[in-house]
């Protein structure tokens, strides 16, 4: 079965609200709104949507990171 980027995307709000982040309606529904593996689209979904995670967009040729996407 293939999750979808919505149901991913309620899961990461739902644990983030649990542990005390996003208490503003606001916030809540901009994490909500928001494709996240749009900006990430070398990423799995489920890491794309993974609640603590950061991940790193772009690299140098070295292997250094460039730029990131930080945790939600």
């Amino acid at each position: 079965m293939r999750l979808k980027p919505t149901t991913l995307r309620a899961e990461m709000v739902a644990k983030v609200r649990k542990a005390g982040y996003a208490q503003l309606n606001e916030v809540e529904r901009v994490l909500l709104d928001t494709a996240r593996h749009e900006f990430v689209p070398d990423v799995p979904l489920t890491t794309a949507y993974a609640p603590w995670q950061a991940m790193m967009t772009h690299r140098f040729e070295d292997g250094r990171s460039l730029s990131c996407a930080s945790a939600p």
